[in-house]
Order: structure tokens, then C-alpha cells, then sequence
């Protein structure tokens, strides 16, 4: 018991000294947003489940105890010690505005394109008759083509509202908000909540770099409709199944599964040894062409090899059970130190031009928030490596369009 008390206790200080981090620099929002996601996989169901309920699950308490110890220890060096930054997103000459717009446009017309023309052809998950299978069968036979609408539509309509912010001092415009709209509609045609929240999530990041501060209570009101899509998006999803407990569901979903994909882990290790990164290599391998599969998708067969969506979606393995059966408990210290520390650099995007650093400066901290839930080769192979490229295309474009606005500005033939 005093284990679980310990527990619990470390998850709330863990969450409350990143918001106040978070209060006083915006770019640890992401860091707040990661130790809330922590508290509701790992840190609610110790505290309100019974204790017969927790006993398969012990060791597993304490694997999260280690990483929360090293983590809140690392979150308050921080908070003491670090320097107060003010990540800068006010006005820019018109060229570079300009520019951003143009690169933001290309990069979401091009991928909201490809996606569009992937549901046209393969059809909306939510009109099958089973919307939840049907979105694992989507995504299984979407491939890359996935990664247009969850990675290059992002950073093409967070570029567009960014330059929107420069050019007008505020997010939402018309140019902004109808992109903004047939974004969200996209995703949430994809019938996957995450990207919902994320495309969300992304904005409200956005909002609180404009206004240089973090509003506990807009970020409440947020928290509040995400919650509500959560649960309206797992009402339609399971509506035709009259077997199905949405309670159960949510319950499932957000108190167990993380800390029972730990567990596996953990037989793992105790079956076959530490794996020493293996699991980080098999989900960057999986990511390229071909055949694959990804530490997700062995977890889930060797979890329970008789479920209906083996072959079409992976178990979310969760970064403690890859630092433990990779590393061992040296390993889940190591990542608990290391998970606040990684923010820490983020301000140094705006460095970049300006459509690359102020798009990354917002959606690579969410991305990184998710290694709690996905793990870390997952969060570098379908998250942080294809945003990288998307961010790429986009500074590749920013560029062209700039250097020919400079060019038509300063060449000027005359008639002979």
C-alpha cells in the first residue's frame, strides 16, 4: 500500500510542478500536456481501484515510481534553476509572411489532396457498419498515405495560422479559419480521436505563444472539450454494438491498457532478457517500405494473438515498458530524467527560417508529449521523422517563394 501512496503522491507533484513550469515558460506546455496524459494512464487507477484489482500490476507501480522519482526531481531543477525565455512570434516583414502563407498553402493542399482522394476511393470509416473495425482496416491499408493527414496537413495549417498571427495579430482570419474547418472535418472523417485532440491541442499551443502566457483556465475549457470528444467519438464509433459498455470502454482505455502493455513487458523481460533498444530499431524498420513489424504489433500477438485487429492496429507499448525491457529500471531512471530535459532546447526552433521554426516550435512539443502513450520508437518513427520531412517540404517552398520575391523587388527591366 505505501507504494501505491508513493505513487500517487509523485504523479500529482509531477503534474503540478509542470503547470507551474508551464505558467511561468509556454514552450513546457507540451511537458504539462505529457505529465497529465502520464497521470491519467498511470497515476488514476492506483488511487481508485481496489487493491485485489492492483496485485498483477505491482511490479509495474514500481517501474512508474522509479521514472516519476527521477522525472519530478529533473521538472524541479528545471523550475529553480532554468532561465525564463520569450519565444517571440510578433509581425514580420511582408515578404517573409508572405512566403509562409504560400509554403503553408502548398504543404496542406497537397497533402488534404492525397487524403481526400484516399476516402474518395477507400471510403469514410464512420459510414461502415462497424466504424471502430473499419478504422483499423483504413489505417492498415492506408499506409503512407496516413501520413499525409496526420503529419503534413498539420504543419501546412499551423504554418498558414502562424502567418495569419504575423500578418494580422490574430490566429483565426478567413484565409486561416476555412483552413482550420476542412482540416478538422478531414480528421475527423479518419474516425481516430488522437488526431482530433492533437489538431486541438496544436491550436491552443499556438494561442498561448501569442499571448506569451498559459491560461490555466482556456486550457481547462479545452481539456474539458477533448473530453467531450473522447466520449461523443467512442458513442458514434460503437453505436451499432449493442454488446459493447462505453464505460467499460473509457475505463479500459484510459485506467488499464498502458499499464497492462507494461506488464507484457515486463513477462517479456523475464522470458527473454532486456532486448537493449531492439524495440526502438524494430519500429524505425517498420516505418520503411515494406513488410515490418513494429514492436506494437509483436506486443499485441504476444499479448493476445487471437484479437480481431492483429495485423490491422498494434498495442501502444507506452515509453515505460520500452525503457524497461530495453534498459531495466537504470533504463526507466534514465528516461524519467531525460523526459523533462528534452524540452528544455525547444525554444531554439525559432532559430530556424520562419516557417519551419514557428510550425515546429508548436507541434513538436505535442509530439513529444506522446511518448507516454506510443513509446519512443513509435514517437520517432511515425511522428517526429515524418513531420521533419513535411517541415522540410515547407522550408523548400518558404525559400523558393521568398527568393522570388526578393527577386521581383529588387530587378526591375526598363524598356529600351
Amino acid at each position: 500500500m505505501s507504494i501505491i501512496i508513493l505513487h500517487s503522491f509523485l504523479s500529482i507533484l509531477f503534474c503540478a510542478s509542470t503547470t507551474i513550469l508551464a505558467r511561468c515558460d509556454v514552450r513546457f506546455f507540451g511537458l504539462m500536456f505529457l505529465s497529465l496524459v502520464y497521470f491519467a494512464f498511470f497515476g488514476v487507477t492506483p488511487i481508485i481501484s481496489e487493491p485485489y484489482m492492483l496485485r498483477s500490476l505491482m511490479k509495474v507501480i514500481q517501474i512508474s515510481t522509479i521514472f516519476l522519482t527521477s522525472a519530478v526531481i529533473s521538472t524541479l531543477i528545471i523550475l529553480f534553476t532554468g532561465r525564463r525565455l520569450i519565444v517571440d512570434f510578433g509581425p514580420l516583414p511582408a515578404k517573409n509572411v508572405n512566403s509562409m502563407r504560400d509554403a503553408g498553402l502548398a504543404v496542406y493542399m497537397l497533402s488534404a489532396a492525397v487524403f481526400s482522394a484516399y476516402l474518395a476511393t477507400h471510403g469514410i470509416p464512420w459510414l461502415a457498419e462497424n466504424p471502430n473495425l473499419a478504422r483499423h482496416e483504413f489505417v492498415s491499408n492506408a499506409g503512407y498515405f496516413q501520413i499525409f493527414m496526420t503529419r503534413g496537413m498539420p504543419v501546412g495549417a499551423i504554418c498558414i495560422c502562424a502567418s495569419e498571427l504575423a500578418r494580422k495579430n490574430r490566429i483565426i482570419t478567413p484565409l486561416s479559419g476555412a483552413i482550420i474547418i476542412s482540416w478538422l472535418v478531414l480528421t475527423f472523417l479518419q474516425g481516430f480521436r488522437i488526431h482530433l485532440m492533437m489538431a486541438i491541442l496544436y491550436l491552443l499551443m499556438l494561442y498561448f505563444y501569442s499571448t506569451r502566457k498559459m491560461s490555466l483556465t482556456r486550457f481547462a475549457f479545452i481539456a474539458a472539450l477533448i473530453s467531450a470528444i473522447f466520449i461523443t467519438i467512442s458513442l458514434i464509433r460503437f453505436e451499432n454494438d449493442s454488446s459493447v459498455n462505453i464505460t467499460e470502454i473509457i475505463q479500459h482505455r484510459i485506467g488499464f491498457e498502458l499499464l497492462w502493455a507494461t506488464n507484457y513487458s515486463v513477462q517479456l523481460s523475464e522470458i527473454q532478457g532486456l532486448w537493449w533498444g531492439k524495440t526502438i530499431f524494430m519500429d524505425l524498420y517498420s516505418a520503411l517500405p515494406g513488410p515490418g513489424e513494429s514492436f506494437g504489433d509483436y506486443l499485441l500477438n504476444f499479448a493476445n494473438p487471437r484479437s480481431d485487429i492483429v495485423g490491422l492496429a498494434a498495442l501502444t507499448p507506452s515509453v515505460l515498458s520500452e525503457a524497461y525491457l530495453n534498459f531495466g529500471n537504470l533504463g526507466v531512471l534514465i528516461f524519467g530524467a531525460m523526459t523533462p530535459i528534452m524540452f528544455v532546447p525547444i525554444h531554439k526552433l525559432i532559430g530556424f527560417q520562419p516557417a519551419i521554426g514557428r510550425t515546429s516550435l508548436v507541434i513538436v512539443p505535442i509530439l513529444l508529449a506522446q511518448v507516454v502513450e506510443v513509446g519512443i520508437g513509435q514517437t520517432l518513427a511515425s511522428r517526429i521523422l515524418p513531420t521533419v520531412a513535411f517541415l522540410l517540404i515547407l522550408g523548400a517552398v518558404y525559400r523558393m517563394q521568398l527568393g522570388l520575391r526578393l527577386r521581383g523587388r529588387t530587378y526591375r527591366p526598363t524598356m529600351a
